[in-house]
């Protein structure tokens, strides 16, 4: 993004470099970096599915990638109901109610 000094307005601008990136990081190793890494997430959201994620299936399949990615810190957004999951938590409607959907018992998940 660039902005216009002389109308304040932002332009996104395209990159196009001649030669493509290398993603190939062989080398580089998170666990050897030996520093707080926190892996910011939201149970609700968290998974690729298209509804709302419950605690369960946070614990069953979020914690170990997370752990696995090589974080050590995890930081929770918002646990809290909120009106539009999309916000990841940041418009809550209630800070001492958590969403019924994600606290349903691991008996009635559906997967």
């Amino acid at each position: 993004m660039v902005q216009d000094t002389a109308t304040l307005d932002f332009s996104g601008q395209h990159w196009a470099p001649p030669h493509a990136f290398d993603w190939r990081a062989t080398k580089f190793d998170i666990r050897k970096l030996n520093e707080l890494l926190i892996y910011e997430c939201h149970v609700g959201m968290a998974q690729e599915k298209e509804s709302v994620g419950t605690f369960i299936e946070f614990t069953d399949y979020i914690l170990p990638y997370i752990k696995n990615a090589g974080y050590n810190a995890i930081q929770l957004m918002a646990i809290a109901e909120h009106p539009y999951y999309g916000s990841f938590g940041y418009h809550v409607t209630n800070f001492f109610a958590v969403s019924p959907v994600s606290a349903r018992p691991r008996s009635s998940n559906t997967w």
